[in-house]
């Protein structure tokens, strides 16, 4: 049976897939939410904007132009993240010197023009330390958290019985449940037993670590190694079993190879 994934949080799946793996030889890369090419360009596309529109105003008597350069810093380090933010931050400084009166001249006069510079200042760099975390928060939350290279995510409900619900990062949008027992039959017949205990055994203790073989449809088995949790579901009232599973083959340490976090599609 084949269906599509129910939407999940992602960021506390996220953290209970890599917690097991902190301890461990591992690196993860995690994708840019968007190309930093297109990151920069909208903070010089943003800050450009700010200044022209201060300059339109100020040249009409209204002095709005630290309110533009916020909302650009403020737009461009939502998007984009820190980096963005501080350098239109960065290219805004110019135009807060030279639009105060009195304009177009390197200077900053009276109490009232350095308080509202430093004000600027201090807003957005606020601003920019804020939308970092935010910005990590979102590139984190865009990957799936158990599609690693190699590798598919398996889900144990043990209700009626028992369920197992895969997906591989090919089709991460989509997953294949089968019975508990329809699954242990891929598992090769002397790892089993010892399957059965660890999963038993993860659902006490919240986590579990254990390696098997499989064997595929032409005969071949292969070593699959296992990292997982136990998560309660509120909205059922039952907790089920997390995990990844990564197919090494002959390699015997997968935890030192170098995972790659795949976007969700």
């Amino acid at each position: 049976m084949i269906k599509r994934k129910k939407k999940v949080k992602r960021h506390i799946i996220s953290n209970c897939i890599f917690g097991p793996l902190a301890n461990r030889d591992v690196m993860i890369k995690f994708p840019e939410t968007y190309p930093w090419w297109l990151r920069y360009a909208t903070s010089i596309f943003a800050a450009s904007v700010a200044w022209s529109l201060s300059w339109f105003f100020v040249h009409h008597g209204l002095r709005l132009h630290s309110s533009f350069m916020l909302t650009a810093v403020v737009i461009t380090a939502w998007f984009g993240g820190f980096g963005p933010g501080v350098l239109t931050f960065v290219l805004t400084i110019p135009a807060q010197i030279l639009l105060r009166d009195p304009i177009n001249i390197w200077s900053i006069r009276g109490h009232s023009g350095w308080a509202g510079f430093c004000i600027y200042i201090v807003n957005a760099i606020v601003v920019c330390s804020l939308f970092r975390k935010r910005y990590y928060q979102k590139s984190h939350s865009t990957v799936s958290p158990v599609a690693v290279t190699g590798g598919w995510m398996w889900k144990f409900d043990p209700a009626d019985g028992g369920t197992i619900e895969t997906n591989s990062p090919e089709f991460p949008s989509l997953s294949i449940t089968r019975t508990f027992a329809m699954w242990l039959e891929t598992v090769h017949p002397d790892d089993r037993e010892y399957l059965q205990k660890q999963i038993q055994q993860a659902l006490s203790n919240g986590q579990f670590a254990a390696r098997y073989h499989v064997v595929h449809n032409d005969g071949e088995v292969r070593l699959v190694s296992m990292f997982g949790v136990k998560i309660n579901d509120n909205s059922l009232r039952r907790d089920y079993l997390i995990a990844t599973c990564l197919e090494v083959g002959a390699r015997e340490n997968p935890e030192h190879l170098e995972w790659h976090a795949l976007p969700l599609g």
